[in-house]
């Protein structure tokens, strides 16, 4: 007999159906802006505020998301072991990207994200980490910075 769970539970699937769809509009809302509106536009504007907006949920979603998948057993795997190995791996990819895309997105924008106008979050080039980050690590500008960090983003 395994003590396995026969299914995910209840908040393990809020949770991920939630990150589903929160991954889905800031996806939605970036490629809306790059096909469908002019650079310096309202509409332009935003798309890229709600594409922020839901990078920073994704980035507060992933950490309740990973502490419950690390908290709680999940279903016993199916499949060959070839199989199991590939969905495992496939698995931690997601929870990898689901952390970098964040991280990334805010390292590299060129501009502060604002809230409903409730906060502002400031940009990652006028914070005392990136001016400490530059001064003992890199010799760079912001705009040589943004580069690299974008395309990996």
């Amino acid at each position: 007999m395994s003590s396995h769970p026969t299914r995910f539970h209840s908040v393990a699937k809020v949770l991920h159906w939630t990150m589903a769809l929160v991954i889905g509009i800031a996806w939605f809302a970036i490629e809306y802006r790059h096909r469908f509106t002019e650079s310096g536009s309202y509409e332009s504007s935003l798309a890229l505020d709600i594409h922020m907006l839901a990078g920073w949920s994704i980035a507060l979603l992933i950490l309740p998301r990973l502490f419950w998948r690390l908290n709680h057993e999940t279903p016993p795997p199916v499949g060959s072991k070839w199989e199991r190995l590939l969905a495992n791996t496939s698995h931690w990819g997601f929870y990898g990207l689901m952390l970098l895309m964040p991280v990334t997105g805010y390292l590299g924008t060129g501009r502060d994200t604002r809230v409903f106008d409730w906060f502002t979050i400031t940009q990652f080039q006028h914070t005392a980490a990136f001016e400490w980050f530059v001064t003992n690590w890199l010799a760079m500008s912001f705009e040589e910075w943004e580069a690299p960090i974008d395309f990996i983003h």
